[in-house]
């Protein structure tokens, strides 16, 4: 038996540093949320046998960032606010929860509603989620994301990742290369950054970021 629940937290994530783009036209969250999947240890002799957090095995971590007009969130129709986030969560798997809904929302008004954030474009959350599941759950989520992410992604995905250029020190996810200064890269739609040969090669390959797996069509 399990005393171990489903589990949802989110906090501000912003620098004290404003790295604001001025370009932005409208304040945006950039929600960071990292999804891990919990599953019991195998079954025991007693089948009453209770099981805590730290008996249970986590196999699957998927990270991605997600960016949301602020007005989506905090000033329109509550029903689509709640459908955004709970779109966002259930991208990653994760199955309908009010409450996590919840958590994120009352997370995103708490940081609109601070005047030191008054002239900021950019509000940063973080958000760690994890589910529990049975040894079925996994079994089927295992073969399913073998199958998903078998394959390359389509030629239109690959050519429609964005160009950006490369300002701050930071390394290529795949290569482990550092950007040379003003570099030219390419950014996937979850937000990860890479030379553009790297990620086009890999893509060519397999359908997914390398980093977060998020899925390319």
């Amino acid at each position: 038996m399990s005393i171990v629940d489903d589990y949802c937290k989110a906090w501000d994530a912003c620098s004290p540093i404003n790295p604001d783009d001025e370009s932005r036209t409208c304040v945006v969250f950039s929600i960071s949320i990292r999804v891990s999947f919990l599953y019991p240890p195998p079954e025991s002799e007693d089948e009453h046998e209770e099981h805590d957090f730290l008996n249970f095995v986590e196999t699957e971590v998927e990270e991605r960032v997600f960016e949301v007009e602020r007005d989506v969130l905090i000033n329109g129709d509550e029903d689509n606010s709640r459908s955004t986030v709970q779109e966002m969560l259930s991208s990653m798997d994760v199955p309908e929860r009010p409450f996590m809904v919840d958590i994120i929302l009352d997370c995103a008004r708490s940081m609109a509603n601070k005047e030191s954030y008054k002239d900021r474009k950019v509000l940063q959350m973080s958000v760690r989620v994890s589910v529990v599941g049975d040894e079925q759950d996994q079994d089927q989520d295992q073969e399913s994301e073998t199958v998903e992410l078998e394959g390359p992604a389509s030629e239109e995905s690959i050519q429609a990742l964005e160009i950006v250029r490369v300002v701050e020190q930071q390394l290529c996810g795949i290569c482990l290369e550092e950007f040379s200064g003003g570099v030219e890269a390419r950014r996937m739609p979850c937000s990860h950054v890479f030379h553009g040969h790297c990620i086009v090669n890999w893509l060519h390959i397999r359908k997914f970021c390398p980093l977060c797996r998020f899925e390319l069509n």
